[in-house]
């Protein structure tokens, strides 16, 4: 996979799973993309959130601000899909152990941005 410069932001309340997502997206993005967790002090690159822990309001006021956003699902649903991507979201996939979908849309918004 072709790579380039970026910074993807981890935004994710269960430590454990924030660690672990965070960890894979290096060892597949890195060292091209850069990754974090997600820090208010943060301004640049792709918000990576679970629905859990980003509102479709507060993706909507990151949207607004021109931060691109995409949502990991655990229980994914058609409604809430529409009100994600509705908001602004780039992106609304499942959350899976399978990162491949989620690494090419990462790389597909970076070179959008």
């Amino acid at each position: 996979m072709e790579s380039m410069g970026g910074l993807v932001r981890v935004r994710v309340s269960h430590d454990e799973l924030r660690v672990a997502l965070a960890g894979q997206l290096r060892r597949l993005l890195e060292p091209h993309v850069a990754v974090a967790p997600d820090e208010p002090e943060l301004n640049d690159g792709v918000v990576v959130a679970a629905s859990t822990s980003l509102t479709p309001e507060e993706c909507a006021e990151l949207a607004g601000q021109g931060k691109p956003v995409i949502v990991l699902a655990p229980l994914p649903t058609k409604s809430e899909r529409n009100r994600y991507l509705s908001a602004g979201a780039r992106g609304y996939l499942p959350m899976s152990l399978d990162l491949i979908p989620l690494v090419v849309l990462i790389e597909s918004v970076l070179h959008r941005v």
